[in-house]
């Protein structure tokens, strides 16, 4: 709430605005704080410091509003009467003023907390004021730090015949766990009347260099604390329960105050906090301020309290437990009544749901339905013509599995079947499982899942027997479960294997000669598919099948005779016939088949040489195996010696390569094919018959 001011006084605020705006950080819009800070000014109109303060105190009513309780304590150092005497002068400043510890005005504190306090900023004087650039910061930290409480100014009525005020403030602790400690505590609640507008001379010492020094006539005094209620500046004491507190309250406390003919009635307001005082060694202490409130000012109060009704809890920080009680603390005022009518909405106030049309017991347990769950909820209070709604609060999670859907047949052994979910409210981790015994015993497939998830990659078992009522369950981190409906998971046979390949007749150096009559057996298990392909390749990279077409699946033998060739390295295999089983497979290799004949040196340290077919009229094939990547030349001479074409120039990599070569423009003879790798020379014959 922002304060009448004069034009002198709002000049000031200007340069305070500039002080609170040092940090860069942008602070949150006012609607966003949670609670109320409390801040105090030690000051004095003698006092030649205070107006910077002042201003700055100004400019923070300004930028935060009723999120920040404001007081102006005014003292003196001298008797009434004399020439420094403070008109506003209020007796328990001194008292507060020794508790904490300060030696010159003006000083502040916020939230009452000394320096070993949590959470504060001590002012001690002007630059140290003005100089603490992370003054924003502390105020943005104390205005959001949680609630412990709920804390209201209920019931204020202002009778102006008769120059008085009262009201009842109500507190409701639900979240004590916060509090440093609640041994040997002093609760307490502290109530005052603060006047807005009061024009005095103020001395001034030209602090800023804003204004020249000297006094200022006429300027204008916010916050100034008139008078203390119930007159304990310390606060009236009560009970408010342990860490684990009483929800049955609020507790109710009551006050009047009277109003001075010599104040502003119209420029009065009402402000109270309650705070924690935890004794410290010696005769020291420590608060807690826990949150801070104002009325608007008293002038405009009814001159009856209006009905009022609210609700404390559920609010946006609950957690609500699926199947356990939620406890609705509410709370009424005025002439509502001591009978509530409660209802909930989960559409924002769009229909309402009846809980219970009267009670009179706060806190009433009420248990959740089902059907509300995984969505954000309101709860209301109606008692006579007073209502009140809760803060939005999140309901316990919901889970439902919509993929499998009811009666789904999945294959056994499918890798990455996509589950389908919809969640709302759900704590991760999440825990997966299935069932195949409709839910009799589940099996673990692991904490998968984001909150925030809507699906899962799952590779669904295969199982000994088709299992037509499987199950798959969800659980969030809260507990909150969802089941699919029944679905089937089909047996499918295990995949087959095929393996020790061999070729009968190969001796102990890998070797069988060319043209030789052998049979290459393997031996099968499972399902290895509708046939088999046995076949052979020189290159392990492009196979030829050796029968025509495709063998018995049940088969574990075939006949084969070997090429009419020389073959350094031949590999065998055998392989399922049917595309989709391409990995049912098993090899032999590599062995060498036949001699080259006419060949001295074709082979030598690794690398070797041959053709195939040979004698031939159109086409063969050179085949020859390099120890290591080596840069070679491939030629090819006639029986003259002369080299008639070269066919490879490059470097290649080890192993074994081909290179057809053509006999159209060769006429019939003997010719001879040289490799040369380096230091490596090999030469094989070749016949051109046509």
């Amino acid at each position: 709430m922002s304060h009448p001011s004069t034009f002198k006084r709002m000049i000031f605020s200007v340069a305070a605005i500039a002080f609170l705006l040092v940090s860069s950080v942008e602070l949150r819009a006012q609607s966003t704080y949670q609670r109320g800070v409390l801040f105090e000014e030690f000051t004095g109109t003698w006092c030649p410091h205070c107006p910077p303060g002042a201003w700055a105190l100004d400019s923070m009513q300004v930028k935060y509003g009723d999120n920040m309780v404001e007081l102006a304590w005014h003292g003196g150092p001298s008797v009434p009467g004399s020439t420094d005497y403070d008109p506003l002068w209020i007796s328990p400043h001194d008292t507060l003023f020794s508790v904490f510890g300060f030696n010159g005005w003006p000083g502040g504190l916020l939230n009452r907390a000394d320096a070993n306090g949590f959470g504060i900023i001590t002012v001690t004087d002007v630059p140290a004021w003005i100089g603490e650039a992370n003054f924003p910061l502390t105020i943005e930290k104390a205005l959001n730090k949680a609630p412990l409480i709920d804390y209201r100014i209920v019931n204020a009525v202002y009778n102006a015949s008769a120059a008085t005020v009262s009201f009842d403030v109500d507190i409701t602790p639900y979240d004590m766990t916060k509090m440093r400690t609640d041994d040997t505590t002093l609760y307490s609640t502290v109530a005052v009347l603060a006047e807005d507008n009061v024009l005095e001379t103020q001395e001034n010492a030209g602090d800023w260099n804003k204004v020249p020094a000297g006094a200022i006539d006429n300027f204008t005094e916010m916050n100034v604390v008139r008078s203390v209620l119930g007159g304990a500046v310390f606060g009236n004491a009560f009970v408010l329960g342990t860490k684990t507190p009483n929800e049955s309250l609020p507790i109710r406390i009551h006050y009047d105050g009277a109003i001075d003919g010599s104040w502003n009635a119209s420029m009065i307001r009402i402000k109270t906090f309650p705070q924690a005082v935890y004794p410290k060694v010696g005769k020291s202490i420590s608060i807690d301020v826990m949150e801070a409130k104002q009325t608007g000012y008293i002038f405009d109060l009814p001159s009856t309290a209006p009905p009022a009704a609210w609700i404390v809890l559920p609010n946006a920080s609950t957690t609500v437990k699926p199947g356990a009680p939620t406890n609705i603390i509410w709370a009424t005022g005025g002439n509502a009544g001591n009978n509530a009518k409660l209802d909930y909405t989960t559409d924002n106030g769009t229909t309402w749901n009846p809980i219970v049309a009267s009670t009179g017991a706060s806190p009433y347990a009420w248990t959740i339905p089902q059907t509300a769950y995984g969505t954000t909820m309101n709860v209301r209070i109606t008692a006579g013509s007073a209502t009140g709604k809760s803060d939005a609060f999140k309901t316990p999670g919901k889970i439902t599995i919509t993929k499998p859907a009811a009666g789904e047949v999945i294959a056994g052994g499918t890798a990455d079947y996509v589950v389908n979910y919809i969640g709302g409210n759900l704590k991760a981790l999440l825990k997966f499982e299935y069932s195949l015994d409709n839910g009799v015993t589940w099996n673990l497939i692991g904490n998968l899942g984001t909150a925030d998830g809507t699906q899962f990659d799952w590779s669904v078992p295969n199982p000994p027997a088709d299992a037509p009522l499987s199950l798959l369950r969800i659980t969030d981190a809260n507990g909150v479960v969802g089941i699919s409906p029944v679905f089937t998971i089909t047996s499918v046979a295990s995949i087959g294997t095929l393996s020790s390949v061999k070729v009968k007749d190969v001796d102990a150096n890998n070797h069988i000669g060319s043209n030789v009559p052998t049979i290459i057996s393997w031996t099968a298990a499972g399902d290895v598919g509708s046939g088999l392909l046995v076949q052979y390749s020189i290159d392990n990279n492009n196979w030829t099948t050796i029968q025509n077409g495709t063998v018995a699946s049940t088969a574990t033998s075939a006949p084969w005779t070997t090429p009419l060739t020389y073959i350094p390295t031949a590999y065998i295999r055998v392989i399922s016939a049917d595309a989709a089983k391409s990995n049912v497979t098993g090899e032999f290799g590599p062995f060498s088949i036949g001699t080259a004949a006419g060949v001295s040196t074709n082979s030598v340290n690794g690398y070797s040489i041959s053709n195939y077919p040979n004698p031939f009229g159109g086409e063969t094939t050179i085949n020859f195996q390099l120890a290591q990547s080596s840069s070679i030349t491939l030629s090819i001479r006639d029986e003259l010696g002369r080299e008639i074409s070269r066919l490879v120039t490059e470097t290649l990599d080890a192993g074994m390569h081909t290179v057809p070569f053509s006999a159209a423009k060769l006429s019939n003879g003997v010719y001879t094919y040289t490799l040369e790798a380096g230091a490596t020379k090999l030469v094989g014959k070749m016949s051109v018959v046509k």
